[in-house]
């Protein structure tokens, strides 16, 4: 008799026990494949998707955003409803003017600083260097205070 009490007083709360409910079905989205840039103002037509992505990447990353923020979309994580080639956004007009100064900088001015003593690591100007993650850049720290 004590084994038979004892074993539903182990079963009880294994019975009791609602039923886990099985996670809510995950909307299904098409893979987006990367494009050969078309009509790019800035990066290359000759460059790859997967250069295309990286450089994409580069600005997201640096800027903690996401495409929404510059390409016109109805899914924020659905690419394939993004209209890439639409420049409705003033945020994709300001990005341009900001990869065609990083570009500058990496080209023309970068290779003209001598660093003292030589670094033989290339410096290179990202969307990071300015932005750290944040789409309106940081104000820079105040100057020390002299007395």
């Amino acid at each position: 008799m004590r084994t038979l009490v004892l074993a539903l007083l182990i079963s009880i709360p294994a019975v009791a026990q609602e039923p886990t409910p099985a996670p809510a079905p995950q909307p299904e989205h098409k893979k987006f494949e990367w494009p050969k840039p078309k009509k790019t103002k800035v990066i290359p037509r000759s460059a790859s998707p997967e250069e295309l992505r990286s450089a994409m990447m580069m600005m997201v990353r640096g800027l903690g955003t996401r495409c929404i923020t510059c390409h016109v979309g109805k899914e924020p994580d659905d690419l394939t409803t993004f209209d890439f080639q639409s420049n409705a956004k003033q945020n994709k007009l300001n990005a341009r003017l900001m990869l065609k100064m990083q570009n500058d900088i990496n080209e023309k001015t970068l290779p003209k600083v001598k660093p003292d003593p030589p670094d033989p690591d290339k410096a290179q100007v990202t969307c990071f260097t300015c932005h750290q993650k944040q789409l309106k850049p940081p104000a820079p720290p105040s100057p020390p205070v002299h007395s």
